[in-house]
């Protein structure tokens, strides 16, 4: 499997505890705020289980690296270089929700960026990361805790920030967003490869009445969740109460990320990937498929090409996005870029300025 699309798996997410009880948002959970802190820190502190990911699927793997980069086989990583070649070497780079480091001994392996900070809110995290680094002799990563809504960072410090599946549990967007604008140099670049789809995971019936059927066209042998030890027959339907007990920062804000991105950034590439069906239908079932088996290859490029065409053709709203962007001259860039938040704007996903 292509780490560029290993989503969530060995991914640590970020807390937006601090901001849950917040009046605008009472009632979501009771916890107070320390409390919540340590429940989503504890949550993400150990490494999740493989074959749970949608995008575990290689077919699908393939056809988000198409959508996001226009090449199946090359990663948003790597393609995400392309734009940085006119920041000159050694680079500096800061990764928001670094989990155990996947990403940035990836990075710096790949001569990417030569020194590069990791920060997440879970301590075991950041930790191992570093203890790995120093084992593997990868000199210039180094790696902390913090939570991202009240992170402060320095000005001018670094030449690129990353922002893998981690935004989506940030409560504090515009304070995040404002520091990462103060710490890029300039000419500097803020990737963001995330999730964007339906708040706290709460998705519309009509998504899943359509992921229903998809579910029960999949042989019965193919849809056993081992982690729930429980064959799955309908698409996942995710109680409040059960969100913030377990995680009270998954998808808190997520469909605010692109908007609020786009008052403060100037996009310099964006794409649409998709995967609103694929995640409902394959989530807790995606190791079960292997490429090449006669019986679930021809369901799998099925159900890529319907999520493509419902996703494409506006009838469904994209679950996830790739954004390259910068900080930009002009401080009303929300009024100068023509594309839309809620569908794609022509086919393939790809907004009319892209």
């Amino acid at each position: 499997m292509n780490f560029d699309f290993s989503s969530r798996v060995d991914r640590i997410k970020l807390s937006p505890a601090l901001y849950f009880m917040l009046s605008t948002y009472s009632g979501r959970i009771s916890l107070t705020d320390q409390n919540a802190k340590k429940v989503v820190a504890e949550y993400w502190a150990s490494q999740q289980d493989s074959g749970i990911q949608w995008i575990e699927v290689p077919q699908i793997a393939r056809n988000v690296n198409l959508r996001a980069t226009g090449n199946p086989n090359l990663g948003w990583v790597d393609h995400s270089a392309e734009f940085l070649t006119h920041l000159p070497k050694p680079r500096k780079a800061l990764s928001l929700g670094c989990g155990f480091g996947i990403l940035e001994r990836k990075v710096q392996q790949n001569d990417i960026c030569q020194f590069i900070d990791g920060v997440d809110i879970a301590d075991n995290a950041t930790r191992t990361a570093q203890q790995i680094a120093n084992e593997s002799n990868l000199s210039g990563l180094n790696y902390w805790a913090a939570d991202l809504n009240t992170l402060e960072l320095p000005p001018n410090t670094y030449d690129v920030v990353y922002a893998h599946a981690s935004l989506h549990h940030v409560f504090a967007l515009e304070h995040l967003f404002d520091e990462v604008k103060k710490t890029l140099k300039p000419g500097g670049i803020f990737i963001s490869y995330e999730y964007v789809g339906p708040a706290q995971m709460q998705f519309p019936k009509p998504h899943l009445d359509i992921a229903d059927r998809l579910v029960k066209l999949i042989p019965v042998e193919y849809r056993y969740q081992k982690r729930f030890s429980a064959v799955k027959e309908e698409a996942p339907r995710l109680k409040l109460s059960d969100m913030n007990r377990v995680d009270p920062s998954e998808a808190i804000r997520s469909q605010e990320v692109l908007p609020l991105l786009a008052n403060r950034f100037a996009f310099k590439h964006f794409r649409y990937l998709a995967g609103s069906l694929l995640l409902l239908v394959f989530n807790d079932i995606a190791g079960n498929f292997k490429e090449g088996d006669p019986i679930t290859d021809p369901l799998i490029e099925f159900m890529i090409y319907l999520d493509n065409l419902l996703v494409d053709s506006g009838i469904l709203p994209s679950y996830h996005s790739y954004v390259i962007c910068s900080v930009p001259d002009d401080e009303m860039i929300a009024q100068q870029q023509d594309f839309s938040f809620t569908l794609s704007s022509n086919p393939s996903g790809h907004p009319k300025f892209s």
